[in-house]
C-alpha cells in the first residue's frame, strides 16, 4: 500500500500499539469477510497471547465415536487431532502465543500412576511426527509452563523434564510460542513457591520470568468453557486485564467464525468500551434491555441444570 487513498479500514491497526486505536472501529461484517491472510497480517501486528482449554478430550472423542468402541488408541488419535485442529485455527489467525493447559493440578493429585500415564501419553502425542509437522508449519517453539520442580515423586518430576526436553529438541526455534500447561501446583501456590525461591524482595516481574522464562508477559484473551472458572485457564501473573470469553461447546470445536468474533471484540470493541465507560447512549441501553429480556440466558449452568431446562418434568 502506497498512500492513504489505498488504505482499507484496518490499516491503522498495523501502525498502532497498546491502547491506541482508531476512533472508528471497522464494521464487524468487514472483519468477518476479510481474507484469511489479511486477517492474520492484522492480528500478527498486535502480537496477541491467548489462553485456550486443552481438556474435554474424552467428551470430544465420544461424540465422534457413536456406535463404536472407543479404544485407547482411537481416543488418543482423536484427542491429538482435535488439539491440532484447534491450535491450527488459532495460529492461522496470526496469534503469537498460545497457552494451553493439558494436565492440571487435579490430575497430579490423583496419584503418581495416573500422572505418569498422562505424561507418557503426552510425550508420544506432543512430540510425534504429526504434531512436529504442525509445529514447523505454525513456526512455533513448543514449551511447558507450570511449577515443575515440586512434585513429591521423583518419577513424576523426571517425566516432566523429559517431556520438556523432548519439546525443546523437536522445536529448538520458532518466531511464535506454544505453551502446554503441566501444573502439579495450583496457580497461586506455584507463584508463591517461585517467589519464596527467589527471595522475600522478589518483584512480580521476576516471579513471572521464573515461571514463564520465554514469555508472555500477559494474556490478552482467555477462553473458557463448561464451568466459568478463569483460574484454571488464566495464570494470575499474566492477567493484566485479559478479556474473557466463554464457549457454549467443547474447545476443540472452536469455530473459525467464533474466533474471529472474539478477536474483533478484543481489538475494536473492548478498547472503545474502556475509554467510553460513562457514555451509555440509547443504543447501549437498548442492548442491555435486549440481554436482560432473554430467557434461559444464564451462562455457565451445569449439565444437570441444563438437562432439567431441556426436559422439564410434566
Amino acid at each position: 500500500m502506497t498512500g492513504a487513498a489505498d488504505e482499507d479500514a484496518f490499516d491503522p491497526l498495523l501502525r498502532l500499539r497498546g491502547e491506541g486505536m482508531s476512533s472508528r472501529a471497522p464494521e464487524l461484517a468487514e472483519w468477518l469477510a476479510l481474507e484469511d491472510a489479511r486477517l492474520a497480517e492484522l492480528v500478527r501486528a498486535r502480537a496477541l497471547s491467548i489462553a485456550l482449554p486443552g481438556d474435554g478430550t474424552r467428551r470430544y472423542a465420544l461424540l465422534r465415536s457413536a456406535g463404536e468402541t472407543l479404544t485407547p488408541q482411537r481416543y488418543l488419535a482423536l484427542a491429538e487431532q482435535g488439539l491440532s485442529n484447534m491450535l491450527g485455527r488459532v495460529f492461522a489467525c496470526g496469534v503469537h502465543t498460545v497457552l494451553c493447559p493439558l494436565l492440571p493440578p487435579s490430575a497430579f493429585a490423583r496419584g503418581e500412576a495416573y500422572a505418569l500415564r498422562g505424561l507418557q501419553a503426552s510425550v508420544a502425542s506432543l512430540t510425534g511426527a504429526a504434531l512436529r509437522d504442525h509445529y514447523a508449519a505454525w513456526g512455533v517453539r513448543a514449551r511447558l509452563y507450570g511449577h515443575r520442580d515440586v512434585p513429591a515423586s521423583p518419577a513424576v518430576r523426571e517425566a516432566l523434564h523429559r517431556l520438556e526436553d523432548a519439546l525443546i529438541a523437536c522445536t529448538p526455534a520458532g518466531e511464535r510460542l506454544l505453551l502446554f500447561g503441566f501444573s502439579p501446583l495450583p496457580d497461586l501456590d506455584a507463584s508463591l513457591a517461585a517467589a519464596a525461591r527467589l527471595g522475600p524482595d522478589s518483584a512480580r516481574a521476576a516471579v513471572r520470568r521464573a515461571l514463564f522464562p520465554e514469555g508472555p508477559t500477559r494474556v490478552d484473551l482467555a477462553v473458557t468453557y463448561g464451568q466459568l472458572r478463569v483460574n484454571a485457564i488464566l495464570p494470575a501473573l499474566l492477567d493484566e486485564g485479559a478479556d474473557v470469553y466463554h464457549l457454549p461447546g467443547l474447545p476443540f470445536d472452536l469455530a473459525a467464525r467464533d474466533l474471529r468474533l472474539m478477536l474483533y471484540d478484543h481489538l475494536f470493541t473492548r478498547p472503545s468500551a474502556r475509554r467510553d465507560v460513562d457514555a451509555y447512549d440509547g443504543q447501549s441501553l437498548d442492548l442491555i434491555r435486549w440481554a436482560s429480556a432473554r430467557a434461559d440466558s444464564v451462562e455457565g449452568l451445569d449439565a444437570g441444570t441444563l438437562r432439567q431446562l431441556r426436559e422439564p418434568d410434566g
